[in-house]
């Protein structure tokens, strides 16, 4: 029990300053998100929802899954910290260049077959040259999560965020759009990075990274896996708004888009859950054939999927029930009904996302990523076809349908390879109670869904009276966290 109350401490404190950091920068995110819906409209919110899917695609290229393979190594050897810093550098570089010249293709050649306009564009090729810096910059990041400082760079986060909404709200009421927005991107990744890297330097000193093309080479050799992964999670996620837009429309997508930012907020706390027990399940995985070794790795596991999944099932119901008057008060009447029929549908993919989430990152920390590029590629093929089958038929419905049924494809695979390299997991048993308070909850929200504010606070009480009664956390569980929040552990 000492061993996991310390687990669950440095837990506590590596999620705690991101976690607030993140429900700041999420707020401040939905008010950037309000502007932009009520300025843009559906259709040209529409169009900005597909540069910003496009240059998604080319941050991850340039990303290259070197951020969590920096992470993962300087977690085990603090050591070996400048080489990966040195090396990670040079790829991003050359990385960027080419993601740079794709963009330069997409809206030059390429932009009247895929129906792009000129502001479109625009914005695509500057939004591409401020992922390159906030990349470079992204290097200081790693090299804290795998110290487990992960609070320097979740309060930069909310820097970025405050400049992003000020300097973006500007532009968007003066009338600039999407080409303003992208401009702004840049300005708040220059002023961002500058502040990484001199926090990196007051508190790890001065870290010189050594560039070794060679070692670079094969830094990208072992990343490139992650980097196919995340590819392929992305395209699993997102390859609907890219089809939306083909067969529906900017609208459609516009729609289907405004319930995704919604969803998207709520991804702050299994986000920060994971980067923080990141650094932990590496080093518990180093010797998973040790029995105290993968016994510990898996209670670890099993706890942070209960408190994940405590949280999900409520979410999951109160939005159900709330879809309306929470698209109605983000972005006004001209999104209603099609958004909320969206997120009332896709908001049921949450659960399962929580748990691959997490398990991804177990599957990582015991070096079966290459499991992991297997089944997103089978998944992402699943979640292509399907998209393609559904979306010309009954547009944004299909599309939400599918991302559900996407993740338990995901699912089956991901608890299966847990079990085999970890341990079993009892999922079943971790869910029940939380999706029975949940499910005895949801009348007295049905009821009380003309007034949210009343109907958020009760069914939250509720839920909680209920969770506890049937027993969702242990007495030893209660301690443990206890002990973990006020820091202390054995």
């Amino acid at each position: 029990m000492s061993t996991d109350g310390s687990t669950l401490r440095r837990i506590a404190k590596n999620t705690a300053v991101p976690t607030a950091a993140s429900l700041v920068n999420k707020a401040l995110d939905l008010v950037f998100a309000i502007i932009l819906a009520r300025t843009l409209g559906p259709e040209d919110l529409g169009r900005y929802t597909w540069v910003v899917l496009v240059v998604g695609y080319f941050d991850i290229l340039v990303n290259f899954g070197l951020g969590i393979l920096i992470a993962r190594q300087v977690a085990r050897d603090a050591a070996s910290t400048t080489r990966y810093m040195g090396a990670a550098l040079i790829a991003r570089v050359a990385l960027w260049v080419l993601s740079l010249g794709f963009s330069l293709l997409i809206a030059g050649p390429l932009a009247g077959p895929l129906g792009i306009t000129a502001e479109m564009g625009t914005a695509l090729v500057v939004f591409t040259v401020g992922i390159g810096v906030s990349n470079l910059s992204g290097v200081c990041s790693a090299v804290f999560n795998g110290r487990e400082m992960m609070e320097y760079p979740a309060l930069v986060t909310v820097l970025t965020t405050v400049l992003k909404l000020g300097l973006g709200a500007a532009v968007l009421l003066l009338g600039h759009g999407i080409v303003g927005v992208a401009f702004v991107s840049i300005a708040v990744n220059l002023v961002s990075g500058a502040v990484l890297v001199v926090l990196l330097l007051l508190v790890l000193g001065r870290l010189r990274p050594l560039t070794d093309p060679g070692f670079a080479l094969d830094v990208g050799r072992s990343s490139y896996p992650l980097m196919i992964n995340n590819l392929l999670a992305t395209v699993f996620f997102r390859i609907d708004g890219l089809i939306l837009r083909a067969n529906a429309g900017d609208a459609a997508l516009g729609w289907y888009g405004m319930a995704y930012k919604f969803i998207d907020g709520l991804t702050i706390l299994p986000t920060n859950v994971t980067l923080a027990l990141f650094p932990i399940l590496s080093r518990l995985a180093i010797d998973t054939a040790s029995p105290g070794s993968a016994s510990s790795l898996a209670r670890t596991t099993q706890l942070a999927l209960k408190v994940l999944l405590a949280l999900a099932f409520p979410i999951a119901v109160g939005t159900t029930f709330l879809a309306e008057p929470i698209i109605r008060t983000l972005a006004g009447e001209d999104y209603l009904p099609h958004s909320a029929i969206t997120l009332q549908i896709l908001i049921w993919f949450l659960p399962f996302s929580f748990i691959n989430g997490l398990l991804q990152y177990v599957l990582i920390a015991v070096d079966q990523q290459r499991f992991i590029t297997k089944t997103f590629f089978a998944a992402t093929i699943f979640n292509v076809i399907a998209n393609l089958l559904l979306i010309p038929r009954v547009s944004y419905v299909g599309a939400a349908v599918v991302t559900i049924l996407s993740e338990l494809v995901l699912l089956a695979a991901f608890s299966r390879a847990v079990r085999q390299h970890v341990g079993p997991m009892g999922l079943a048993g971790l869910a029940w109670r939380p999706a029975l308070a949940a499910a005895a909850m949801a009348p007295v929200v049905w009821m009380l869904q003309s007034a949210p504010a009343l109907a958020i606070p009760a069914g939250a009480f509720l839920y909680v009276v209920l969770f506890l009664a049937l027993g969702g956390i242990t007495r030893s569980e209660q301690r443990a966290l206890l002990d973990a929040a006020r820091g202390r552990g054995a």
